[in-house]
């Protein structure tokens, strides 16, 4: 823990409010939007396997 402290002695500057969470948008080539997806915390997006197919 020590050498991990030591690693990460900067604080990194906060671009706003913690409680946003991620939005997730495939857009075609026409503008046409193809999907969707909202996001329930920060780790939550759009799976690869629609991406892949889109």
């Amino acid at each position: 823990m020590k050498k991990g402290n030591k690693l990460f002695q900067r604080k990194i500057k906060r671009d706003g409010s913690l409680t946003r969470l991620p939005a997730d948008f495939i857009i075609d080539e026409n503008g046409k939007i193809k999907a969707v997806h909202y996001g329930t915390n920060i780790e939550d997006h759009l799976p690869i396997t629609e991406i892949l197919n889109n």
